[in-house]
């Protein structure tokens, strides 16, 4: 059965009360004993800063900034817990979330570049100069690795 606090925090954070999101999302992880990830007290952080910032494009563009590091963060961690799942099925759950996590992050990817000339413009650069100093066969991966 599950723990009776874990239920309660679950109910606390399906709350149709009008307390913010975060403020929910804070007391789920205290009575439900999670740690929060540090990533995710920083994204908490950048999007109340990007809150208080005037509208238009740069805001738009954090906004992006801060939903791919959201979406990186949740595809590795839904890797790390298909690697301590022990259930086949589960692995194989997980592992398919991380995958849409990542096609998220080439959303978001896609359009930052298209609002953000600069962005568009070093991403690349980077791949150039990736493609110069190395062979396709590099990046070659050993599925038993």
């Amino acid at each position: 059965m599950a723990d009776k606090n874990y239920l309660d925090s679950l109910k606390i954070l399906a709350s149709p009360k009008k307390i913010k999101l975060k403020e929910r999302t804070e007391v789920f992880l205290q009575e439900s004993k999670i740690q929060k990830p540090k990533v995710l007290k920083e994204i908490f952080v950048q999007s109340s800063e990007i809150a208080s910032m005037e509208q238009g494009v740069e805001r738009d563009r954090q906004i992006l900034r801060l939903a791919i590091i959201a979406e990186l963060d949740a595809s590795n961690l839904y890797e790390k817990l298909s690697a301590l799942a022990e259930n086949d099925a589960i692995k194989e759950i997980l592992l398919d979330v991380s995958k849409e996590e990542k096609t998220h992050v080439g959303e978001f990817h896609y359009a930052l570049k298209k609002m953000d000339e600069e962005y568009d413009e070093e991403i690349d650069t980077g791949e150039e100069e990736v493609e110069d100093m190395t062979d396709e066969e590099d990046f070659d991966i050993d599925e038993n690795f």
